[in-house]
């Protein structure tokens, strides 16, 4: 192998074709072919030291799958489904300049659980804890929701963070006041306090989570409070529906 630097989470793909190319600027192929029967393999060190090895073989393979170490993988559900969440339906921008911010006092919110939303027809009936139908239908596109939560730097230092998110129509999101995901939804700059979704989603499409990767660098969350506040728009005020549901 030529001499290259793996970053942490890189990952190099070296082809075992018997082509024998070496140019770290381009696909790494061996001097060797593999057999499907199986045989040994190692990754050695220049002193001979070995990193790996499949002793005395790898077995026997087969097309198409993929054969090789088991990864170790741990995650943490820090938001989950029905987490106790606050919302309100804004009527202006007075006074919520800093709602995104841990600090914020939402204590005068409507309190539930996730997902939150309203549904006419209650097809979204199963997925909601916080009705604001009342409040909303007919009336606004766009509804306010923070979620707080407790992280500790040892529960996932350095691990990505994801968001899994069932929403209908559009929503932003912001970590901490940080903004983190966005999807059907004006551009930051162009977000009101009275915008809506770019379009309407299908039924469908809004149930099935959709996964969004944040950013991997734990500045992002502090030791103790963390807050997860979203913006959820509806497409417009007299939709017959509206979901946000988040995991994290």
């Amino acid at each position: 192998f030529p001499s290259l630097l793996l970053e942490p989470g890189q990952s190099l793909i070296v082809f075992a074709s018997d082509k024998d190319r070496t140019d770290p600027t381009e696909p790494l192929h061996t001097n060797f072919k593999l057999t499907t029967d199986g045989e040994y393999l190692g990754l050695l060190d220049p002193n001979g030291m070995t990193i790996h090895d499949y002793a005395p073989s790898f077995p026997v393979q087969q097309e198409d799958i993929s054969y090789g170490l088991i990864a170790d993988i741990y995650s943490q559900t820090v938001i989950a489904p029905f987490n106790q969440a606050r919302a309100l339906v804004p009527t202006s921008d007075n006074s919520l300049a800093d709602w995104k911010e841990i600090e914020f006092d939402d204590s005068d919110w409507l309190s539930g659980t996730t997902g939150i939303g309203y549904d006419t027809s209650n097809d979204f009936s199963p997925y909601i804890g916080l009705d604001i139908q009342e409040l909303m239908y007919g009336q606004s596109t766009t509804a306010y929701i923070r979620i707080n939560f407790e992280w500790m730097p040892e529960d996932m230092v350095g691990l990505p963070l994801e968001l899994s998110m069932q929403y209908d129509d559009g929503f932003a999101c912001w970590l901490n006041g940080i903004p983190v995901a966005l999807a059907n939804s004006p551009d930051l700059d162009e977000l009101d306090w009275n915008s809506h979704a770019n379009d309407t989603r299908d039924d469908e499409a809004a149930i099935a989570p959709e996964a969004f990767e944040l950013d991997s660098e734990s500045w992002l969350l502090v030791e103790g409070m963390n807050t997860l506040a979203i913006q959820a728009l509806n497409d417009n005020a007299t939709s017959p529906d509206l979901l946000l549901s988040p995991t994290l």
